[in-house]
């Protein structure tokens, strides 16, 4: 979760608590969120930015971690979908899709029987 916090705070340059929660909507349990961003603050990754309403940005150290990981992230990748062509990586991709479309429809809180069939 700290992982994903600093890629959203990197991406947004400063983020409010509303925009990390926000990339975070179909996963954050109660409590969880808070403690990753408590956790990059006293490891001394993130710092509120209180020129405004109180915003999240990376600290020097936290821009830092971001850039080195790239490299690796990128590596891990091209081992991760090697010898797998784009047509066999579609189907996948296209099941996820379907996925997050039906979490994210409301369907999750009617009975199964008038759930609609797709």
């Amino acid at each position: 979760m700290e992982w994903q916090v600093l890629n959203v705070v990197h991406d947004c340059v400063t983020a409010s608590r509303q925009q990390i929660g926000d990339a975070f909507r179909f996963f954050d349990v109660a409590g969880v969120l808070e403690k990753a961003i408590d956790s990059l603050v006293k490891r001394g990754l993130v710092e509120r930015d209180v020129s405004a309403t109180p915003l999240w940005r990376l600290t020097i150290d936290g821009r830092r971690v971001p850039a080195s990981a790239l490299h690796l992230q990128t590596k891990v990748r091209e081992l991760a979908v090697h010898g797998i062509s784009e047509s066999d990586s579609a189907a996948p991709l296209q099941v996820l899709q379907r996925l997050v479309e039906s979490l994210g429809s409301g369907d999750l809180v009617q009975p199964a029987a008038q759930r609609p069939v797709r």
